[in-house]
């Protein structure tokens, strides 16, 4: 029924921006057949937004990036779409306890 629907929709969300951080909340309401609304509505009802969804999704990519390439900072900030370096680099740190750059130093 739509609760069964509704407990498994953050990690479709999450799926979906796994695969593409750009889609805005029309492609994915479209791609999961559902108006925005609706959308927006049963991520709330598990307590997540889509904003939620998607910094988890960018800073998931990030840390791999930060931890798996060489690519300056500032690059890894921008593929993971991050207008600003330092930006990214104080929202790394909330998330994971460290900046980018400290944490690509000590591996």
């Amino acid at each position: 029924g739509l609760l069964r629907g509704a407990a498994e929709l953050a990690p479709r969300v999450n799926r979906l921006l796994g695969t593409d951080l750009t889609l805005g909340a029309a492609e994915l309401s479209r791609r999961l057949a559902m108006s925005e609304s609706t959308l927006r509505r049963h991520l709330a009802d598990e307590g997540h937004s889509l904003r939620e969804l998607r910094e988890h999704c960018r800073l998931e990519r990030a840390l791999a990036l930060v931890q798996t390439s060489s690519l300056p900072i500032g690059q890894v900030a921008e593929a993971c779409g991050y207008a600003s370096a330092s930006r990214f680099s104080a929202r790394f740190r909330t998330r994971f306890g460290c900046t980018p750059r400290s944490l690509r130093a000590a591996r």
